[in-house]
């Protein structure tokens, strides 16, 4: 009976051993893709091409001729669109230094 005791209490300190390596491998885990992929840096790359594209799309709308220019109201839907990216992208810098 004495063994069946020692054999019960020497499993239950290698799983509480198991379950503490196995967090442990989970955070490490957690932190090397962290590092390696830059913790939210995705975002902000996908956030400056959709500004880029936007930005880009004004500029070839003030190149357009007169007789092709697009309504007033394009204009400045896309001038607010300009002004929200470069808001967008100034907030995400900062909140990531």
């Amino acid at each position: 009976m004495e063994k069946l005791s020692n054999l019960v209490a020497r499993l239950r300190i290698s799983r509480l051993v198991a379950g503490v390596f196995i967090l442990l491998s989970l955070v490490a885990g957690y932190l090397l893709a962290g590092w390696w992929y830059g913790f939210g840096a995705q975002d902000v790359t996908h956030l400056e091409q959709i500004c880029a594209r936007v930005d880009r799309l004004d500029s070839l709308l003030d190149g357009l001729p007169d007789q092709h220019a697009p309504p007033e109201e394009i204009r400045n839907e896309f001038a607010m669109l300009v002004q929200q990216c470069d808001e967008a992208v100034g907030n995400s810098f900062e909140q990531n230094e």
